[in-house]
């Protein structure tokens, strides 16, 4: 099914296990716990859809253009996201353990409680983005930006936080969570 075009499409409970959709052009879909599992996307298009609580585990997502996208509580285990384009929209609930999302235009997404456990994010722009709970744990932040972020309820102490870019109500923040009394 390479260069496939699905246009304004409801899927629910489908399995696109291992299809090859490469090249394929998604737009104004919506994916219902769909499994995607090992499911080839290289060079896909896919924008103005949703995708609700779908396995995307083994996908092969290289060079894909995510576009604003509603990406609730996916599963991204193991999948290559490695030179995908992740523009805008919303991937709360989503699970992006050890993906390689370096130098991303994160700007006004919406990430909340959204799992980065070890992942590459080195470099990426946050700004303006929602946070609120993220697990950043063993992540590489190194270089990114946070500056007008939401970044309330994550576990600092677990952050290397070398060279990240905050405002200074995120740093007062941030020291809080260290134990640090910040008086005004």
């Amino acid at each position: 099914m390479t260069g496939i075009a699905w246009h304004h499409q409801d899927f629910e409970e489908k399995s696109f296990r291992h299809a090859i959709l490469d090249h394929a052009d998604i737009r104004h879909c919506r994916f219902v716990r769909c499994d995607f599992t090992g499911v080839s996307l290289r060079g896909a298009v896919i924008k103005d859809s949703m995708f609700v609580a779908c396995e995307w585990k083994w996908a092969l997502l290289f060079g894909a253009s995510l576009v604003d996208l509603k990406m609730m509580a996916g599963i991204f285990d193991e999948a290559d996201l490695r030179g995908a384009l992740i523009r805008g929209g919303d991937w709360g609930a989503s699970r992006l353990r050890n993906q390689s999302l370096r130098h991303q235009d994160f700007s006004g997404m919406s990430w909340n409680d959204a799992d980065f456990y070890g992942a590459d994010l080195r470099d990426c722009d946050f700004t303006r983005a929602d946070l609120t709970r993220v697990m950043l744990a063993q992540a590489k932040i190194a270089g990114a930006d946070l500056r007008g972020a939401e970044i309330g309820g994550i576990d600092w102490k677990t952050v290397d936080l070398t060279k990240v870019k905050v405002d200074s109500a995120q740093a007062i923040l941030i020291a809080r969570s260290f134990g640090a009394e910040v008086i005004d």
